[in-house]
């Protein structure tokens, strides 16, 4: 690993040996989308792994997120230049509520045969303070990013680059002809209710650092 945050393969950029093998540990709570500078291995064999699949040949894990351990292996035989792979940050957007404290006093006096009562009333309301931090995806707004979830999302990726699976959930959106439903089943362990509602879309757009036909973000419905 360098200094700007880049892990390579041994020997990288000459070539890398045969039989290596190595593990890099990963802040998944602080890194973000994987810049790949560059990528060459023996196709199917000398392989890059993470997130449960392997990447080898020219096609590196260029914008994904790593959500564990990356490993790196080779073979017996056949040598490239290996990979160059720098580690992307999270933005953030944090926005606060103030406190505020409203304070209302009455008196009201009351005139009896027996005397003069006087009464005051007061009523007290407090807002309190909230302040959260929230992670701002590249290409969305801030509430955008609030409901952004790939995995809940309808999306033609055109370099198989989705953080979910490729052409994810394409049905919700494609039956012959684009036009994306607006109330969707889902399964029950993804929305308690087993409904999601489409919240924002988006075509020939860039999100999240992928080129996407079109993106279009569903949310759990009562």
């Amino acid at each position: 690993m360098d200094d700007n945050g880049c892990a390579m393969s041994p020997n990288y950029p000459n070539l890398y040996g045969n039989d290596e093998s190595c593990t890099i540990r990963v802040d998944t709570a602080a890194i973000g989308p994987l810049n790949v500078e560059s990528f060459q291995t023996e196709h199917h064999y000398d392989k890059l792994k993470l997130n449960g699949r392997s990447y080898s040949g020219s096609q590196g894990p260029n914008n994904v997120v790593p959500s564990g351990d990356i490993t790196w292996s080779s073979d017996y035989s056949v040598k490239r230049s290996g990979w160059k792979i720098c580690a992307g940050s999270t933005a953030s957007s944090t926005s606060t509520v103030h406190t505020t404290t409203t304070t209302t006093s009455t008196t009201a006096t009351t005139s009896t045969p027996a005397g003069t009562t006087t009464r005051v009333s007061t009523t007290a309301t407090t807002t309190s303070t909230v302040t959260s931090t929230l992670q701002l995806i590249d290409g969305l707004t801030i509430k955008e990013s609030a409901v952004y979830n790939p995995q809940l999302a309808s999306y033609w990726d055109l370099d198989h680059c989705g953080k979910a699976s490729n052409n994810h959930n394409w049905g919700w959106c494609w039956n012959g002809a684009f036009g994306c439903q607006s109330l969707v089943d889902v399964d029950a362990s993804v929305c308690m209710s087993g409904k999601a509602g489409l919240n924002f879309s988006y075509t020939l757009a860039k999100v999240d650092l992928c080129t996407f036909g079109y993106y279009a973000q569903y949310v759990c419905r009562p």
